[in-house]
């Protein structure tokens, strides 16, 4: 009888043992905050329900052990070589109790995840805010790098070739009047051209403000 009590305890032990050594498989992307920060949060959410899981089936099969011990030692009392028994027992107690103090150290940090969660959220809202701003910023950048550096029309500069062109036929006085009224031309394109980037840089302006 004897025997079989200590092999069945045993074996109800190393159970309790194994399902403990579970829950801190599971909880091991929980444990590192620098692991942490690389997870998505789903990754943590999923390792969160894992470690659950597993430390519901731990502390399931611990307390039936513990019962399962407490019996036993109840019968033992009283019978010969008692005492040799119960102190084999009070050992399974110990190391009971060893993989209930692990268990409940991943249970603190399995119920921490959702505020940690929260602060992980918090900080990739504000890097994601962060990035906008700056990708403004740099279309702010070029459109104003545009007003003071300005890229020639070809249509305009096409048409500016063949009104010297047909000037170079007319009469100096002719080609004097037909340069004012390019140069009048031209002044028009490049004001209409600057007027169109201000009115860029307004509009971006604007949603950089929203």
């Amino acid at each position: 009888k004897k025997a079989v009590t200590v092999r069945e305890a045993e074996h109800e032990v190393k159970k309790a043992e194994e399902l403990g050594k579970a829950v801190a498989e599971a909880a091991k992307a929980l444990m590192d905050d620098e692991k942490l920060t690389q997870l998505s949060s789903e990754e943590i959410r999923a390792a969160s329900e894992a470690t659950i899981k597993a430390e519901q089936a731990a502390t399931n099969h611990l307390t039936e052990t513990r019962k399962y011990i407490t019996a036993r030692q109840i019968e033992a009392k009283g019978r010969e070589a008692s005492s040799e028994l119960s102190s084999e027992l009070i050992k399974y107690e110990a190391r009971l109790r060893v993989v209930s103090t692990e268990i409940g150290k991943y249970k603190k940090v399995s119920a921490s995840v959702d505020s940690r969660l929260k602060a992980k959220k918090s900080v990739e809202d504000c890097n994601s805010k962060v990035k906008a701003v700056e990708q403004k910023f740099e279309k702010l950048t070029e459109l104003a790098d545009a007003i003071d550096h300005p890229k020639e029309d070809p249509e305009a500069k096409d048409e500016a070739k063949d009104g010297e062109a047909k000037d170079g036929e007319a009469k100096d006085g002719e080609t004097k009047d037909a340069e004012t009224k390019d140069g009048d031309g031209e002044e028009k394109i490049s004001k209409n051209r600057k007027l169109t980037s201000k009115e860029k840089v307004q509009k971006a302006l604007k949603e950089a403000e929203a």
